[in-house]
């Protein structure tokens, strides 16, 4: 007898001796080396044999008819029996299969006889046979008597069984989807006048916006908001993404400064402040800055910005600045520590997305740049005020910079100034997506879409976790598997806030000048940048508020050009819509989650069972793939789990006015970590905290004892919580017996 193989206790029945009516049976159990006394010797033989009938027995129960192999048995032995039911089976039935079964293993081979009956193996569909419910969800699993049936939707035939792919199986239901047809917010683009109709424009500006910009027509807010700028008045510019609103103040503040005379030196300092809300759209304003300044080479425009070396901003400064673009905060750090800029001869203040500067928390900082150039200017300095909607925040900033302004607000609608508007060449689409295929419903139209075309693209992501895994997979992973499909090869970037400020830049620049890449970022490119060609954005998770949502799909459709937006959504998340159309008023179109899953055929994948051409077996093929290959790169792995967890604090975190069509209470923890390839339970992946979480959310208006609706109208409050008036509050510690 081997080691492992030794009792170390066993339960004996003892009964004690004496007259019959006082015998007693006592369990005792014996530990130790006296169980090996009693524990009965193992026969290897045996285990071998169990073993082989094991095999046998699932070989029996899978292949063979039971009513037709207990006949054969019974005329072979000429017995007479009573016929097996199949429903209900007692002691004695099940001790006649166990017969019937030992009198069926003495045959040598069980297939292939004639008088046995084998149960059909399932047609397996062909591509173009994928029935109608290839897609319905709440498929669980039916008990029927002794044995677990699965029902026919999903069922995938492999080896001569048929089963369901985990993928598709246990999925939530997708809820019937009813969008109204809207009027959408229409801002027509652009208008019948070109730049050389201005008859105040410098010839050289002209011909630099031509040649070096590639812009002739005006937009109609640059037809609109150029004239009073030029004339010196205030301005308060209201406009959708894309419709050109940077040069709408560039063209005008660059053509007053080249026509001072005598001509502007760089040691007379800064004549005009433009302050944007992050570093990608101060090197985006620069740039463009840069291109318009050509022609007029004492006009020199500068930069600073937060990552950058601050030696090198103060040198630049030292030498001297005419156009200053800026972030806020290390706008302040210089001014609190740079003695060499000065403000004095600051002509023109322009805040550009002014609604983002207020969301990201810069209230105190614009407070302090304002104040300080109230201060310092010798002349109150023209101000320029722009932002997609003019929410009251943006009318509160509005009232502190502004004196007697205009409004330049180009919507059809002027009913509620607050009303966003999206470019008409916009399609917006939709598809609603089970937790557990996310990542493989995103892997399948990327392959749509390069096998059709080009693809530049941006996903949004909820975390910069979530991006730096995704862009880990599809870089490591996912890309080597379309070159060896010999599909149209894309190339994979990352843009968040907490990557250096080199990478960032090389990214920014890098995305900006390709025909053809994808994009994964966080919400840091959602605002103001103008990404030339992008031809679709994708918001894998949910936007926090709708002001992101239009900012988000803003980087394409500009200037123009056509742009389409897909927004993934889970099945719990469809109320979303209605809040997005009600606020927005904008219509959508539904993407077939089985188109995208068909396309995972042009993908080569190995396995002998892929000849099948079944979709769902690609798809499950494909994520059990990318788990294996998760589980052995261990940076893949530890930046799996980092972007499950943050996946979930973002999602919990959903502001008040969208969490209601964002339930967390609804998300399943265990799906989502599916979707980031991982099979560990929750628990281990150090997500019990926020499984604890839903459940208190669901328990807790059910079980709230002050909830008038939920408290039992006789019973009142529970005893526990009733308090008499002389109760001293003080808990009393219960007497020990």
């Amino acid at each position: 007898m081997m080691d492992d193989e030794l009792p170390t206790s066993i339960e004996l029945n003892i009964t004690k001796s004496g007259p019959k009516r006082l015998q007693q049976t006592v369990k005792k159990k014996v530990r130790g080396k006296r169980a090996l006394n009693f524990a009965p010797p193992v026969d290897h033989a045996a285990k071998a044999a169990n073993k082989k009938n094991k095999i046998l027995l699932d070989e029996f129960y899978s292949g063979i008819d039971l009513n037709e192999a207990s006949k054969k048995v019974k005329k072979d032995d000429k017995k007479e029996e009573k016929p097996i039911k199949k429903e209900t089976k007692s002691s004695n039935d099940f001790d006649e299969l166990d017969e019937e079964f030992n009198q069926l293993k003495k045959r040598k081979n069980l297939k292939g006889r004639s008088g046995e009956k084998f149960t059909k193996p399932a047609k397996v569909p062909e591509h173009d046979d994928v029935d109608d419910d290839f897609f319905e969800r709440g498929q669980k699993r039916k008990y029927n008597g002794n044995s677990h049936e699965k029902s026919n939707v999903f069922k995938v035939t492999k080896d001569g069984k048929t089963f369901v792919p985990s993928l598709f199986s246990n999925n939530p239901e997708t809820p019937i989807i009813n969008l109204k047809k809207v009027k959408p917010v229409k801002e027509l683009l652009f208008s019948k006048k070109k730049f050389a109709d201005f008859k105040d424009l410098h010839p050289h500006l002209v011909s630099c916006l031509k040649s070096r910009l590639n812009v002739e027509e005006m937009t109609r807010v640059q037809q609109s908001a150029i004239p009073p700028l030029v004339s010196g008045k205030d301005c308060l510019i209201k406009s959708a993404t894309g419709s050109g609103k940077t040069l709408s103040y560039l063209v005008p503040i660059v053509q007053k400064l080249q026509s001072i005379e005598p001509k502007l030196q760089r040691s007379d300092g800064i004549h005009c402040l433009i302050i944007v809300p992050t570093r990608e759209l101060v090197a985006q304003c620069f740039n463009t800055l840069a291109d318009l300044c050509r022609s007029f080479t004492w006009l020199v425009p500068g930069c600073l910005m937060g990552g950058e070396k601050k030696k090198s901003e103060k040198s630049r400064i030292r030498k001297g600045i005419t156009i200053l673009v800026s972030t806020p905060g290390r706008l302040i750090d210089h001014m609190e520590t740079t003695k060499n800029l000065k403000f004095n001869k600051v002509q023109y203040f322009v805040i550009d997305e002014a609604d983002r500067l207020h969301e990201q928390g810069f209230e105190e900082s614009l407070s302090k740049i304002i104040d300080h150039l109230k201060d310092e200017c010798e002349t109150r300095p023209q101000c320029v005020l722009l932002s997609a909607t003019l929410s009251s925040s943006v009318q509160d900033l509005a009232g502190m910079t502004l004196t007697d302004p205009q409004l330049i607000d180009l919507c059809d609608s002027q009913d509620d100034i607050e009303k966003y508007a999206l470019p008409p060449q916009l399609d917006l689409h939709y598809i609603v997506v089970p937790a557990k295929l996310r990542l493989i419903s995103l892997c399948s139209f990327i392959v749509d879409q390069i096998s059709k075309r080009k693809l530049k693209a941006l996903i949004f992501m909820s975390t910069q976790d979530s991006v730096d895994f995704h862009h880990g997979i599809f870089t490591k992973l996912f890309s080597p598997l379309l070159e060896k499909s010999q599909l149209t090869p894309v190339k994979f970037f990352r843009l968040h806030g907490n990557m250096e400020q080199k990478d960032r830049m090389s990214v920014f620049n890098s995305f900006q000048s390709i025909p053809a890449g994808i994009l994964l970022c966080t919400d840091v490119a959602a605002r103001g940048l103008d990404l030339p060609l992008v031809d679709w954005i994708i918001q894998y998770s949910c936007p926090s508020k709708i002001g992101d949502f239009v900012h988000r799909v803003g980087r394409t459709a500009r200037i123009g050009a056509k742009g389409d937006a897909l927004l993934f959504l889970l099945p719990a998340e469809t109320g979303f819509l209605n809040l997005l159309q009600d606020a927005l008023q904008i219509n959508f179109s539904e993407t077939s989650l089985e188109d995208l899953i068909k396309t995972l055929l042009l993908v080569r994948l190995e396995g002998k069972f892929l000849g099948t051409r079944n979709p769902r077996e690609y798809a499950a093929k494909l994520q059990q793939d990318l788990e294996k290959a998760l589980y052995e790169d261990e940076c893949l792995l530890n930046l799996a789990k980092k972007a499950f967890l943050a996946f979930l604090r973002a999602y919990a975190s959903y502001p008040r006015e969208t969490r209601t069509n964002l339930p967390f209470k609804e998300l399943h923890i265990g799906h989502i970590a599916t979707s980031f390839l991982l099979h560990d339970s929750p628990k281990d992946l150090g997500a019990a905290a926020f499984t604890y979480k839903q459940t208190q959310l669901r328990t807790y208006r059910r079980l709230n004892p002050y909830n008038k609706e939920c408290r039992d109208p006789k019973r009142g409050l529970p005893v526990e919580m009733r308090a008499s008036e002389f109760d001293s509050g003080i808990a009393s510690k219960k007497r020990k017996t």
